[in-house]
Parts: C-alpha cells; sequence; structure tokens
C-alpha cells in the first residue's frame, strides 16, 4: 500500500518524514518496501536490502519485484546495472528488467559503485576512486583525490571524502581529473545534469546547482537520495523506509 503525504498552507512539519513546506504544495509518498539504498533512473528504480537481495519498481509505483542475485549495493543507469557483492567485487548486467538477469564479474574489489552512460565510477576500501567504461575491467585511478562515494552524471563525477567534504570534477575521462571542492559539508551525495542534491550527517537534505554559492535546504531528511531527470527522487529513511516525490 502508497501513502501520500500532502502538505499545503500553514506549513507543518511531520516528525516521521522530517518534512516541512512553506507556502505550495509538496507531496511525498511511502511506498511498500524498506531498503538500504536506492538508485532511480528514468522510469525504473532498483535497490537493496539488508539481506542483499536484489529489488526493483517502477517509477511511482507500490509493487517492488525480486532480481536474482545479491547485492549489497547497486547502481541503474536505464536496463544497466552494476553493483557490489559481499566479497566487494563487481558485477553488471545490461537486462534488470529480466527477474534473472545474467550477471558479469569484473575484476576489481570495491565498496560501492555508479554508473552511467558510458561510464562507471568506484571507490575501494581504501577510498580511492577509480573508473572505467561500462562493463569492463580497465579502472583507471583518478589521482589522489580520497572520496567514500561517488556518483556521476555523463563526464561529471561528485563525490565526499571521509570528513564529509564535496568534491566534483567536470571529466571523469580526463588524464589530469580537475577537482573543484563544493561549499558545505555532506555523508553522501547524487548528481543529475548540473544539480547536485545530498544528505548531510544528520540526515537533511539540501541540494544546489553545481557552481553556485550555497546549498538550498528541501526541508525533509533522508540518509539516502537518488535524483534524476525534473527532479524526481526516491529517499530513503535511517530506518529503511522508501519515499518518492516527483517534483523534488
Amino acid at each position: 500500500m502508497v501513502g501520500k503525504y500532502r502538505y499545503v498552507l500553514p506549513s507543518i512539519w511531520d516528525n516521521t518524514l522530517g518534512l516541512c513546506t512553506l507556502g505550495g504544495v509538496s507531496t511525498w509518498n511511502l511506498t511498500s518496501n524498506v531498503l538500504t539504498q536506492v538508485s532511480l533512473s528514468g522510469h525504473r528504480v532498483c535497490g537493496t536490502r539488508n539481506d542483499k537481495t536484489i529489488w526493483c519498481s517502477t517509477f511511482g509505483q507500490s509493487t517492488w519485484s525480486q532480481r536474482a542475485g545479491q547485492l549489497v549495493q547497486i547502481s541503474i543507469d536505464g536496463a544497466r546495472a552494476c553493483g557490489i557483492t559481499a566479497t566487494n567485487n563487481v558485477v553488471c548486467t545490461t537486462d534488470i528488467d529480466n527477474p534473472n538477469p545474467v550477471w558479469t564479474s569484473l575484476t576489481g574489489n570495491f565498496i560501492q559503485i555508479d554508473i552511467h552512460g558510458d561510464n562507471m565510477c568506484a571507490v575501494n576500501s581504501a577510498n580511492e576512486p577509480h573508473c572505467a567504461p561500462f562493463m569492463t575491467s580497465t579502472w583507471r585511478k583518478l589521482g589522489t583525490r580520497l572520496l567514500k562515494q561517488v556518483s556521476i552524471y555523463q563526464k561529471r563525477i561528485c563525490g565526499v571524502n571521509s570528513i564529509q567534504e564535496v568534491y566534483c570534477a567536470p571529466d571523469l575521462t580526463s588524464s589530469t581529473v580537475t577537482w573543484t571542492k563544493l561549499p558545505g559539508l555532506m555523508n553522501s551525495v547524487d548528481v543529475y545534469g548540473s544539480t547536485i542534491c545530498g544528505s548531510d550527517s544528520t540526515n537533511n537534505v539540501s541540494c544546489m546547482t553545481i557552481g553556485s554559492a550555497a546549498w538550498t535546504s528541501k526541508n525533509v531528511q533522508f540518509r539516502q537520495v537518488s535524483i534524476d531527470t525534473g527532479l524526481r527522487t526516491y529517499g530513503i529513511k535511517p530506518t529503511g523506509e522508501v519515499y518518492f516525490n516527483s517534483a523534488f
């Protein structure tokens, strides 16, 4: 069952959702799943549970279906997907819509991965980001910059380090990746186009246009968000409940 939360003037704070709106309408919808992590791409959304099972759905729908395999983290781009296994191996598929996708193992050991277009980037246990063409094992270390989590969009890469500083670079394929430090601190980020959204250490979510001076608070609390075109968003509460918004 999907629960819908709609807030209108006067502004209301909901302690469970952690949402306040000022002047206007914002609708967050509770899905029927509990996940540790989520990835949104177009009309597809997939995520993983504590038991490492993989679940996928269509944007805005309450029905989730399981995919064969076990992952601790997944990233999707259309029907393509890559994920991290419990032993830090990378596996990828070109058909996540299939209930029994064929997973191809790649070389390398990583703790987190993100894919988009022709590229994929991952970080290892030493917080060293590496990138490669999709579904290949030709990993290339991105200089000396250390990041614990990364997000990519086309050739743009953004990420956060162990002290929650945020860095972005415009071309992950460049022989010399040029990093720019963004203001503020985030625990995790997700980038789509020139927009980046993140969740800080207290689960407060903010977004900004890359290159602008400051983050804009979205007045909602999630420990992880995944954004897509039109700022369609999925977010996960600290307790695992999954919400979506069609116009964040």
